[in-house]
């Protein structure tokens, strides 16, 4: 599983739901009635942030957002290139995927979905809203029958506490110092490092509309999912 840091919970929080899948537009006539969908046949995708600023970061902060399972059919999509050029911007290298990207995403690996909500329980999610929205987007796939289970317990948001803003003023002095040792300069959030020279296009310019994106809210999926899913 890719896991990937983003330093703003709002930066990247662009990811719609199932319900909005864009390849619901083409095959949502093959979606079960219930509109519960086989995992085979899913993309996940997940932000994540963690507490950071003036070049150091607060550890243990990783926490997890804008949970999303899109309706992936690979074998249909793979031929319709709005779809391909549409995910291929979408699901970038700086934004956490699983599912079906994998080319051995099939039945054999079903048991990585709860291996996934395991990491996903351990890391935490950024809030109780947060949580619940991964969720219902995990009882949209036909193998995760404990998500529509009313007596499965949805876990807590974790969100950042004082002590994790503590932490993170002594980390940002404990690095400011290793600087003053090495007889560097202040640190400079306007100076690009590597890894911001390497997404500079999303850092630099602000995300398109949705309306701009190829997006298709598609017909209106309703599943029969269980209270404790489906609120």
């Amino acid at each position: 599983m890719k896991m990937n840091i983003a330093s703003n919970p709002s930066k990247n929080n662009n990811l719609p739901t199932f319900k909005d899948s864009p390849a619901i537009k083409w095959f949502g006539h093959l979606i079960p009635e219930d509109g519960i969908v086989d995992a085979k046949d899913v993309r996940i995708l997940w932000n994540t942030s963690m507490l950071e600023g003036d070049g150091a970061y607060a550890p243990g902060t990783t926490r997890i957002h804008d949970m999303a399972v899109f309706y992936w059919p690979k074998d249909h999509v793979r031929n319709n290139e709005n779809l391909c050029n549409w995910m291929y911007r979408f699901d970038d290298p700086f934004r956490c995927s699983s599912g079906n990207v994998y080319a051995d995403w099939n039945e054999a690996h079903m048991e990585m979905l709860d291996d996934l909500w395991s990491d996903f329980n351990e890391l935490g999610f950024m809030s109780d809203a947060e949580a619940l929205r991964a969720r219902k987007e995990f009882a949209r796939m036909r193998q995760c029958e404990w998500a529509r289970d009313p007596n499965y317990p949805t876990p807590r948001g974790t969100p950042w506490t004082a002590e994790d803003h503590q932490t993170l003023a002594m980390e940002v002095a404990r690095a400011e110092k290793r600087r003053e040792e090495r007889g560097e300069s202040k640190f400079n959030p306007n100076v690009y490092t590597a890894k911001d020279w390497l997404k500079k296009d999303v850092s630099t310019t602000p995300p398109p509309a949705m309306s701009d994106r190829i997006w298709i809210s598609g017909n209106d999926i309703k599943p029969v999912l269980t209270k404790a899913a489906s609120e």
